[in-house]
Order: structure tokens, then sequence, then C-alpha cells
């Protein structure tokens, strides 16, 4: 989580910086910018959905963990529920 990040201004990339060099890994243009992950906008909004919950986890506030359920969820019907659907919304045309 720490260490340098860099933005490419010109194609938009956000990179770690190689040491020693100020060319993009992108494009190889010369126009990156050594960014502060934490506080700059566009890094934020490209990557901050997937750093956020690390960065939660790593922080000094610890936050009560939340549970998930997850349950098998599938759109077809069997037959016996297809003529239940049928009846329920007018005559079935197959």
């Amino acid at each position: 989580m720490d260490g340098d990040w860099a933005y490419c201004t010109l194609c938009r990339t956000t990179q770690r910086p190689f040491p020693g060099r100020i060319v993009c890994i992108n494009c190889g243009k010369p126009r990156i910018e050594i960014i502060n992950p934490r506080i700059h906008t566009v890094f934020r909004a490209r990557k901050g959905y997937y750093r956020s919950s690390t960065e939660e986890a790593t922080s000094a506030v610890h936050t009560a963990p939340m549970a998930m359920i997850a349950a098998e969820h599938t759109a077809q019907l069997n037959m016996a529920q297809e003529k239940d659907v049928s009846i329920l919304n007018g005559p079935a045309f197959f």
C-alpha cells in the first residue's frame, strides 16, 4: 500500500514509477507526475474502490466485520413453476 505512484498526464495511466525514470510505462512519453495515492482525485476514482477495503483493514480505526451470505440464484423455471407462471400471467405461448 505504501510507496510512490505516478500518473501519466498524456495517456492517463496510473502506475508505479521505475526508480530513476520519468517515462510512462504505457505510452513511453516523459509525462508522468508522482502523486499521493491517498488524496489524488483521479487515482482515487480509478483505484480507490479496490484499495479502500485494504486501507480500512490496515488503519488504526477498526470497524466491525460485515457478514455476507452467498446463495445461488437462477432465473430458470422448472416445469412446475412454468405452469404456475402461465396461469398467473395469461396463456403461455410455446
